[in-house]
Parts: C-alpha cells; structure tokens; sequence
C-alpha cells in the first residue's frame, strides 16, 4: 500500500501542474480495492494467529487476497507507465525543437524511470509473494500435511518478506534514507542568521528613520496586480513597448513614472487601490534585464519553477492561457516588494536620467518627469545620526528586509537573474543579496535556462567587489565604504554563489521528488498550449 500511495502523491503533483488527467481517478480506486483485501487479509493473519488450528480455507482466502493484491498492483504499475508516458512525449518533443536542454531532459527520463521502477519491483515483490503462498500452500496439501498452524506459519514468510521489500523500496523512492546536504546546511545556515537578527532586534533606531522603513515595508502588491499592469503595456500606456528589447529601467521611464505622476506616490499604491500590504518576497533584480523577464520569474516563482524562460515565452503568446496556470496555483494573491514599483520615483529619479539612457526601440533620450515634486537623496537634510537622509527611500532597502524578516519568519528573498547574469555586477543586487543571506532570509533563485547557466558560470567566479557598478558612482562608494575587508567580502560571495551545501545555485539545482515532477508537469503543460495555439 505505501508504495501505490507515495507514487499517486506524485502523479497528483504532475496531473495538477499539467492541468490534465493522468489516470489519478483510476489509480485511486486500485488503491481502494488494494486497501480493502489488504485490510481483509490483515484482519485473517490477526484472526488465525490465536488460533491453535488454522482452517484450511482461511488459508485459501488469504492466498486469494494476496492474489488479488497482485493483479491490483500490476494494474496499478500499468496506470503509471501510461500515466508517464503523455509528459514524457510532451518534454521529448521540447528536447528535441531546443527548448529545454539535455540535462533537464535526462533528469526527466530518470525521475520518471525511477517511479516506474519502483512500482515494478514493488509488483514483482508482491507477485513472488503471492506466487509463493499459492505454492506453498498446495505443495503441503499435495504432502498431505494439513496441519493449519504449521502451513500458515509457513505462508506467512512470503508476507513479512514482501513487506520488508517494499518497505525498503519505500525509503529509498521518498529520500527519507538521505537528506540533500544543501537542504540541511542551507537550513542551518539560515537558522543561525537568523537568530542573530532577533537578538538583535531591539537596537537602538532613529524613530523618523524607522518610520520611513516602516512605511517601505507596506508596500507589497499582488501578483494578480503586476499581471493587470504588464497587460497594460503596449495596449493604454507605453504604446511602442516591445517585451523582446525594453528592459525594466525603459518601464520604470516612460510606464510607471507617468502613471504614478498625478499623486505622486509609489506606483504599487495606485496599483493597488492604496491596499497594499506586508510583502511575502523581496525581489531583488538588475533594472538591466528586460522587463517581461523580470515578470516572468515572478511568475515562475508562483508556479514553482526554478527556470522563467518558457514563462516569457508564455508572456508574449498567451497571457491568458498564464494567467489561468497562475489561478490554478492559488498564488495569484501572493506579494511582493520591487523597487520599480514600490519606491516612490517623484521623491528620487523622475526630473533626471544619463546621457546614455536611450529608449532600445527609437533610440530617444527618455523623458524627464515635471512634476516639481522635492526630492530626497542620503545626503537630503534632514539626517539622522549616522548622517544618512531620513526621508529618502534609496537608501533603507537592508533595513527593510530586517524589519519584515523580523515580522514573518515565512518572508523570503526572490532573485531574479538576467540572461547574462549581470545582476551579480550590480552593486546593490549583490549587498541586497548578501544581507538577506546575513540576517536568515530564506533565498529563492530563478535563471532563465540551464543553458544560460553553463555559459555564465565561470564568469561569476571571477566577480569582485571593486569592480562592480551602480547608476550613481555615490551608491557604490557608500556601499564599499560599508565593506572593509574587500577580498574577505569576495570570498563570502563566492562562498555565497557556489557553496555546496548553502549556495544559491545549489538550492536552484536541488528539488524534491514532487518538487520535480510539478516543474517537469509545467514544462509539459507548456508544451501542450504551444501545441495547442496556433501562433506557437
């Protein structure tokens, strides 16, 4: 029975992810039927083991009920072969048109072998078994040894050995042998930080400075709101957007600075009704990155997938077909906090931009807001007593996250890397990225392929500290003015990045069983609507 249940809780993952039957209906009355001769079965071993004679035909029903448990069990094996084989097509066909790479591919292959396998040994112990008591039952008649204790105790082996069978079996399909290293140690990692954090919780803070971070810290919006505002674009406001080629900093110029330009405030107010919230998740991300890429690994976040490649694809195609995978999660009202979005832009950056900030579709100059609104900087009076600007809100991000990490131990950190893994340059991605990792915050990574990864890995071995980049030359100076031990902190991020046990690209390699079967379900479900819609 364990192994049937645990193999129908992951087919139950995969169906619900790829949003089509896959014979679970079917597999939960085999496990019904199972259940019933098993608990019948059970209730004849219990029964006949007081007993000082065993009547013979309490012996042949107990040989039909294992009987019986076999063919339920191979019925069952063959449920789950057919219920492999659609999302297994579905995934060969991405393999093979380059859409998701040969690693994701074979782990596919493997994962889904693995469960099979599993229900086949499981089937052939159960069978043996059952094969062995009906043996072993009629070769003591044809002894004429009708001597019922004996010739139970002797069935009775088969049992035991097949329990003891699939038992193991069972340890070794639900991981619960070992645990992932990167698991624990990440566990422990963050365990430790963030105690540290609550200890230290009670420090003495500017009150007007608290405020303001307090302030920041209620600015969560939903993801059913970004998802009204993506639709937006290129339809009611930024009539010329192209998802392919503006980056989030052209959206944040010509989309959200004018949209929030009557009242002034941080755009996720308007966005949501002056309702916001706690967020759940900090995003941090490159303004560099295309916008639509930073939307889909928000999104890819709600689904639970660790690449947002074929969600941007999604984004461009099928909005709709998205949205409706998004409801089907159930995190349509999960928050989050972008700067973009959750900063106000009329109190630091509208009336200014660079001389090479163009628009990559009409090579323009970006617009310059008027509003007149005044505007607050780390250095804008007033300041508190470590000289910092109370009212700017550039300049509170790590002690924003301090403040709701302190309120939700369940509040996380979302990475969302660009294609050339450019935000592990930026200076302020990579103190946003090290302080949540510093006070405990747990920490979710997405990339937009496997393949993006390889081609980018060596490089982030290399990075430094030094040489990393800001919009203003002022952010990076006070940011490595906060650092110094320089080669200890470019030890700390590599350690960050690439720890085996705690490093970001070790949480994104490992996933669970389940875990693995949603993202394969997901990436299967893709390539059905790609299958589906005419325009894919």
């Amino acid at each position: 029975m364990w192994m049937p249940l645990l193999v129908m809780k992951r087919i139950s993952a995969l169906e619900a992810s790829m949003g089509q039957p896959l014979g679970r209906r079917e597999m939960k009355w085999v496990i019904v039927l199972t259940a019933v001769s098993t608990a019948f079965g059970t209730i004849l071993v219990v029964f006949s083991w007081s007993l000082e004679f065993v009547p013979l035909p309490v012996i042949y029903m107990l040989a039909s009920a294992y009987g019986a448990n076999s063919v339920l069990y191979l019925i069952f094996t063959g449920l789950v072969v057919r219920a492999f084989c659609t999302p297994l097509r579905l995934l060969q066909e991405m393999h093979n048109a380059g859409h998701i790479s040969e690693e994701t591919w074979v782990a596919a292959v493997a994962l889904g072998r693995l469960q099979i396998g599993g229900m086949l040994f499981s089937s052939t112990s159960t069978v043996l078994s059952a094969g062995s008591i009906i043996f072993g039952s009629s070769w003591k008649l044809a002894m004429h040894d009708e001597s019922g204790r004996r010739m139970f105790e002797f069935v009775t082996i088969p049992i035991w050995l097949d329990i003891m069978a699939n038992s193991t079996c069972v340890l070794f399909l639900s991981g619960a042998i070992h645990m992932p290293n990167a698991v624990l140690g990440n566990a422990l990692a963050r365990q430790r930080n963030r105690e540290g954090l609550l200890q230290n919780s009670k420090s003495v803070v500017d009150r007007r400075w608290h405020a303001k971070v307090s302030e920041l810290a209620d600015r969560g919006f939903t993801l059913e709101s970004l998802m009204s505002f993506y639709k937006r674009l290129g339809k009611d406001c930024m009539l010329h957007y192209k998802s392919d080629m503006h980056r989030t900093s052209d959206v944040v110029r010509q989309a959200i600075i004018p949209l929030s330009r009557p009242s002034g405030v941080a755009y996720a107010v308007t966005m949501m009704n002056g309702a916001c919230s706690q967020p759940d998740a900090i995003v941090t991300h490159n303004w560099g990155n295309l916008f639509r890429d930073l939307v889909a690994g928000i999104c890819a976040d709600a689904l639970g997938l660790s690449e947002y490649a074929l969600v941007a694809e999604l984004l461009d195609r099928d909005v709709v077909a998205l949205e409706s995978m998004l409801a089907n999660s159930g995190k349509m009202q999960k928050t989050y906090w972008v700067c973009a979005f959750c900063i106000a832009q009329h109190s630091c950056i509208c009336q200014t931009i660079s001389a090479c900030d163009l628009d990559p579709v009409d090579g323009r100059e970006h617009p310059t807001c008027d509003c007149g609104r005044p505007k607050c900087f780390n250095d804008t009076p007033e300041v508190d007593a470590l000289g910092r600007g109370v009212d700017c809100e550039l300049n509170k991000f790590d002690d924003m996250m301090g403040h709701v990490a302190r309120r939700d131990d369940q509040f996380e950190q979302l990475i969302v890397v660009d294609s050339k893994f450019d935000l592990f340059t930026r200076a302020w991605c990579v103190a946003e990225v090290a302080e949540a990792f510093r006070i405990g915050i747990p920490q979710n990574m997405k990339i937009k392929s496997g393949q993006v990864l390889h081609a980018f890995e060596e490089r982030l071995r290399f990075l430094k500290v030094q040489e990393m980049e800001a919009s203003r030359p002022e952010d990076v100076a006070e940011i490595l003015a906060k650092i110094p031990d320089k080669d200890a902190f470019n030890a700390q991020l590599q350690t960050l990045i690439f720890d085996e046990h705690t490093g970001l690209l070790a949480q994104w390699r490992i996933l669970d069983t389940t875990e693995q079967l949603r993202h394969f379900g997901l990436l299967a479900r893709f390539q059905w609507l790609r299958c589906q819609t005419k325009s894919f």
